[in-house]
């Protein structure tokens, strides 16, 4: 039963905007070693406008290293402390483990002796401005929208992954106009040009673009069963449906899977994962990931 053996990987990164940053500490863990613990919950929403979050919480981390990483929401308090953390999980006997969570330390406390964790509350993207203002005009022409979504990456300082295949990769857009905060703009081109979803990567580097009503992110549907990974029932929403798996490094926001259902046959078919959630702990009972499904439906685009 080795390759069920739990196994994750923090780095903490220090520096600056200014001076980019460098890898200062590497901490791996796994449930057969007994001197330091992780726990951790990793949310991925579905709108894209809307950080990815995470707590983190470290047991047995040294004094000097504790002290370094206090910090708060203050950040006058901070003392221009620059974390930034990648974190990775998954199981002994993968090949790799898989980046879950990236992204900068915004609060970090420790917790009362004799155990002491240090918790730190994390944000992706956190340094990315929300008060940049872009305008964007295409008059009397028209341009294609894939077009429209690179300056849009441009603008998040991110590059473009663009995999729309349907009828989103031959739209032209006529007379298109955008003035506001750079933020804003995925929400607003999701409510102009339905056809086309949009979600910024793990890793914060890239902008990815897919089909709304088929995604088919990471190539076929996986099923998604008793016999496969699935924990519990699954629970009816008004969208779709929510599922509980075993820890699941490899799923993506839309993602299409097909769930199978003994217990709950009206619930079987395929949905589109939008919201995500990875909670766990090295030695404790909890591994597993929440999936929050959507049916497949038509949109107009």
């Amino acid at each position: 039963m080795a390759k069920f053996e739990r196994y994750a990987k923090l780095e903490i990164q220090r520096g600056s905007q200014f001076s980019g940053f460098s890898t200062w500490k590497t901490y791996s863990f796994s449930s057969s070693y007994d001197c330091m613990n992780l726990k951790f919950n990793v949310e991925i929403p579905y709108a894209m406008k809307e950080s990815n979050k995470a707590n983190i919480s470290v047991c047995g981390m040294t004094k000097d290293t504790i002290e370094e990483l206090t910090m708060f929401l203050d950040m006058a308090k901070n003392l221009r402390k620059y974390v930034r953390v990648k974190l990775y999980a998954g199981y002994k006997d993968d090949n790799d483990l898989t980046l879950i969570f990236a992204g900068d330390v915004v609060n970090a406390k420790p917790t009362q002796p004799p155990d002491v964790w240090l918790e730190m509350e994390c944000l992706s993207r956190f340094d990315m401005k929300h008060e940049i203002i872009c305008k964007y005009d295409v008059e009397d022409d028209e341009k294609p929208l894939k077009d429209i979504y690179q300056s849009m990456a441009q603008w998040m300082a991110l590059s473009l992954d663009w995999k729309v295949k349907g009828e989103g990769n031959s739209l032209k857009v006529p007379n298109f106009s955008y003035n506001g905060s750079a933020a804003d703009i995925p929400r607003y081109m999701t409510k102009m040009y339905p056809c086309v979803e949009s979600f910024v990567s793990v890793d914060n580097a890239s902008l990815i673009c897919v089909d709304r009503d088929s995604p088919d992110i990471g190539g076929d549907s996986p099923t998604v069963s008793q016999d496969t990974m699935m924990l519990g029932v699954p629970e009816p929403t008004v969208a779709g449906v929510k599922v509980n798996t075993f820890l699941w490094v490899g799923v993506r926001k839309c993602m299409k899977i097909v769930l199978v259902s003994d217990v709950y046959p009206a619930a079987n078919g395929t949905y589109i994962v939008h919201g995500i959630t990875h909670s766990g702990e090295i030695r404790g009972g909890e591994w597993k990931t929440n999936l929050d499904c959507k049916t497949v439906v038509r949109f107009a685009g």
